[in-house]
């Protein structure tokens, strides 16, 4: 599942969509930053209304990426972060479905 909401908005949002998300999913967001009044990051927000059965199947994506680039097909850098190794592989695979650019990983 991707999360593409604004920063200020994960919290409620997802907060929403938390019982439709199956405890098997992995969760990617592209939100990154602080939530305001809380001084949280967006993995911790996540974990705060997703619960522990997500903890371990989140991953965030970050930059640096240039939405220039992005809209103009041209290639960008980003990074995946999660807890386990696993999470991440699997979120780069479902990444190169949705764009055939992306680089796969190989260990």
């Amino acid at each position: 599942m991707i999360c593409a909401v604004l920063n200020h908005g994960v919290r409620e949002v997802m907060g929403n969509a938390a019982p439709f998300v199956p405890d098997e999913a992995i969760v990617v967001s592209i939100a990154t930053g602080i939530e305001l009044g809380t001084w949280k990051r967006t993995d911790q927000v996540l974990g705060d209304v997703l619960g522990p059965a997500h903890r371990d199947r989140m991953v965030i994506l970050s930059g640096p990426s240039f939405a220039r680039e992005i809209t103009d097909g041209l290639p960008t850098a980003v990074t995946l972060a999660s807890r386990p190794w696993l999470r991440e592989w699997r979120a780069r695979r479902s990444r190169s479905r949705i764009r055939s650019r992306a680089p796969t990983l190989r260990r």
